[in-house]
């Protein structure tokens, strides 16, 4: 049979793969299948790239885990793409997928038309897509390690289980893409739009998110520590037990994300907007806040100790039981804050702002409450203990039950 060739792929780079026509070099041997298994309709291979093309939506099947609502959602909505004349070859169904062994290791692919391609369990190493077309496309457990993958559009791939180690990602379109599990430890992901995106469990150590967009992205357990993201998009994100430690998101925009019990400890989150974030449980200790939003977020039980929150805006912020202890809150705002049973025991509050802030059964012994305005606040049964009350406006303020033992009140306002 005359095997006419795809129209968008270019011959100069894969006729190496394929010297001598030899094209059963890319199709799967015979006997190597498992038993008792049931033939599997008709799929399509490219005689051009050994790769395989799914003919219709139902032809071929990949376990993967459960994909998010906004993807099975737009999958449904996903108009049939056409086919490349290729030949048919029957491959098994089963728990396992025979796929070619094409060696595309280093080739250049840049700006071809792979949309639905199975390029699942290849080497794709220091392998070339700029600007190419893989919407939709399969790479499960494929090794892509320093592929270059510059602008390509990546929309509703499925990455599960791929290694992108080093990968070069900028502006890489994954919007609503499967990475569950993937590798992409010190990666480039730089203006990269991974909106709606799954990355559970996925490692980013040492990546560079900077500028990236992650709206609404799934991030639950993955792993950021050493990571950058910068200037990144993160609101609505789901982070839940995400671990990002060490790592630096200055300016980075976490509007209403979900964080509970992410570590962020040693992390420089600098100008970083948490505005109606939940935090719940989550670790600060000894990260740098200074100037962040923490406006109406929810904070309890998290843990800020030896934390940096200078000019911080916690106004309206939820905070029951929440550890500030040694924690720098000089000329923070936190105006009609909930604050109730939370600890600044030996914290900074130099200046910061407290009017109307509830600090009932609070412990702040030993806290420098120096010029602070603490107008109207709630301070019933709090622990003032040894703290520094010097020049600060308690005018208003509710002191029922207080101890203000050993406090220095030189200039305080009452």
């Amino acid at each position: 049979m005359d095997y006419q060739p795809a129209e968008e792929v270019s011959m100069s780079v894969l006729e190496p793969l394929f010297a001598d026509n030899n094209i059963s070099a890319i199709l799967p041997p015979e006997n190597v299948f498992k038993t008792n298994r049931q033939p599997q309709p008709q799929i399509d291979i490219d005689p051009l790239t050994g790769v395989r093309v799914k003919s219709s939506e139902a032809s071929h099947q990949v376990a993967k885990p459960d994909a998010l609502p906004q993807q099975r959602e737009r999958s449904a909505s996903r108009p049939a793409q056409p086919s490349p004349p290729v030949q048919a070859v029957p491959v098994p169904k089963g728990d396992e997928t025979i796929v070619p062994s094409a060696n595309l290791q280093g080739k250049d692919l840049s700006h071809e038309n792979l949309k639905l391609a199975d390029l699942s369990r290849l080497n794709l190493r220091e392998t070339k897509f700029c600007r190419a077309d893989l919407y939709g496309a399969y790479l499960q457990e494929a090794d892509l390690e320093q592929a270059d993958l510059t602008n390509a559009d990546m929309e509703e791939a499925d990455l599960s289980l791929t290694n992108l180690t080093q990968a070069r990602l900028y502006g890489t379109n994954l919007s609503f893409a499967l990475l569950y599990t993937a590798n992409l430890s010190r990666a480039d992901l730089r203006y990269a739009d991974f909106s709606h995106a799954d990355l559970r469990e996925a490692d980013m150590y040492g990546a560079n998110l900077q500028k990236g967009n992650f709206h609404e992205a799934h991030l639950s357990f993955a792993y950021l520590g050493s990571a950058n993201f910068s200037g990144a998009q993160l609101s609505q994100v789901n982070a839940r037990e995400a671990i990002i430690h060490n790592a630096k998101g200055v300016g980075a925009n976490l509007q209403k994300a979900i964080l509970l019990r992410v570590d962020f400890s040693k992390t420089d989150l600098s100008n970083a907007d948490f505005t109606g974030a939940r935090l719940q449980y989550s670790i600060f200790q000894a990260a740098c806040l200074k100037s962040a939003r923490l406006t109406e977020a929810d904070v309890s039980l998290a843990n800020f100790f030896k934390s940096c929150l200078q000019n911080t805006n916690l106004a309206q912020a939820i905070a029951h039981g929440t550890n500030f202890g040694q924690a720098d809150l000089g000329g923070a705002s936190l105006i009609g804050a909930q604050l109730e049973t939370a600890s600044f025991q030996g914290a900074d509050l130099s200046y910061a702002l407290l009017r109307l802030a509830n600090l009932r059964q609070s412990n702040l012994q030993g806290a420098n409450l120096e010029g602070a305005n603490l107008r109207g606040a709630n301070l019933e049964g709090a622990n003032l203990q040894g703290a520094n009350l010097r020049g600060a406006n308690l005018r208003e303020a509710k002191l029922d039950g207080a101890d203000l033992s050993d406090t220095n009140i030189d200039g305080t306002r009452f």
